[in-house]
């Protein structure tokens, strides 16, 4: 089974292209569906592979994709609007050593502190639909606090306790 630490989101299934079953995908820049070993796709809770047959460039981010199995638009309409992984390990990065070897979705699950010390609560998620990621902060109080993934104001990240470390706005944890 294929858990969500394993995968990455690399975009959104737009529209089917067609009778045939084909998808048109918008993929970020620079990866190619090809090249992938599968995509991945919620169905219903479950992350699901879906091996792809053949795929054509339709645009700077777009491609048009045939998924093994998928034959005809009825089919392959079932995936519209769907967001679109790919396995962690089909991704190479080139500047892997200028990185900490982590992606933001990694650190779901860690207790966040102030710099101070102070116990803000636990990341429940990562919110990428604005151009500057947010953590979802879950207090003790059951409240949903969000919280700037800014690399600037992350002071120490440490993965055997998952614990992190921010230096956080003054005020921004009691805002509504």
């Amino acid at each position: 089974m294929i858990t969500q630490a394993e995968i990455t989101d690399i975009g959104r299934v737009n529209k089917t292209h067609g009778i045939e079953g084909e998808l048109s995908i918008t993929i970020d820049d620079g990866i190619n569906p090809a090249d992938l070993t599968c995509l991945v796709m919620d169905m219903d809770g479950i992350y699901v592979p879906f091996f792809v047959s053949a795929t054509r460039p339709r645009g700077a981010e777009s491609w048009l994709v045939f998924i093994d199995g998928v034959s005809s638009e009825i089919m392959a309409s079932t995936f519209v609007g769907k967001d679109v992984f790919a396995l962690r390990s089909d991704l190479s990065n080139e500047d892997e050593d200028d990185t900490d070897g982590f992606y933001l979705e990694d650190l779901v699950g860690y207790k966040l502190y102030d710099s101070d010390g102070t116990y803000i609560g636990k990341v429940t998620d990562i919110d990428l639909s604005t151009d500057n990621a947010l953590f979802t902060v879950t207090t003790d109080d059951n409240r949903s606090v969000l919280v700037p993934a800014n690399a600037d104001l992350m002071l120490s990240i440490d993965h055997e306790d998952s614990r992190l470390t921010m230096n956080l706005p003054s005020g921004l944890v009691n805002l509504n």
